[in-house]
């Protein structure tokens, strides 16, 4: 926060309105990436990105993804309105489902972690390689899986990425493989005091 102090600004905004703006939400999206050391990223997707594909980071370390991210600075705003207005005699907030909490089936309140998945199905249950060969054979983990190769892989001249149908194949090649396995109802109304 001292090196950076404009996100002093953005902080402050949290629990004036019941609406996050784009503003604030790109603010605390690029602020985030600071904590993780990034500073060419602006957004938490792409920090989680470039820090997978460096190997820097363990799946557990990463930053969260923007729609994780949203939810908890909508849990934050929720709780930084009420403190806000704390010494006031009635307070009158939105009620927390849909504002990073959900209602479980037994009535009770429930963090919302996320409402999209972490990470595309490609990244989920991904494959590597590491072919020396160019991936042209069975013998490539991400062919033989009928998937294509990505940043992630360590291959050399790789031929699968480009591939009209990454199950066709032709000849031996040497790979080493590592296999690795709602709807927020945002209110427009600004938080009210009575």
């Amino acid at each position: 926060m001292q090196e950076y102090p404009e996100f002093i600004a953005s902080f402050s905004q949290l629990g004036s309105s019941s609406l996050l703006s784009e503003d604030l939400v790109v603010s605390l999206n690029k602020f985030v990436c600071l904590l993780y050391g990034d500073k060419n990223s602006t957004n938490v997707d792409e920090c989680r990105y470039t820090l997978f594909k460096s190997g820097k980071c363990s799946d557990d370390a990463l930053p969260p993804n923007c729609d994780s991210l949203l939810k908890h600075i909508q849990r934050a705003n929720l709780q930084a309105a009420a403190w806000y207005r704390c010494l006031s005699p009635h307070l009158r907030l939105p009620p927390a489902a849909g504002n990073g909490w959900k209602l479980s089936d037994a009535g009770k309140l429930e963090v919302l972690w996320m409402t999209r998945p972490s990470a595309p199905d490609s990244l989920l249950e991904y494959v590597q390689c590491n072919c020396k060969k160019g991936c042209k054979t069975s013998r490539c983990s991400c062919l033989k899986s009928g998937l294509r190769c990505t940043d992630i892989c360590g291959c050399d001249d790789c031929q699968n990425s480009q591939r009209a149908d990454p199950n066709e194949s032709d000849e031996e090649d040497s790979c080493e493989s590592s296999d690795t396995s709602d709807h927020d109802d945002d209110s427009d109304d600004d938080f009210l005091v009575e």
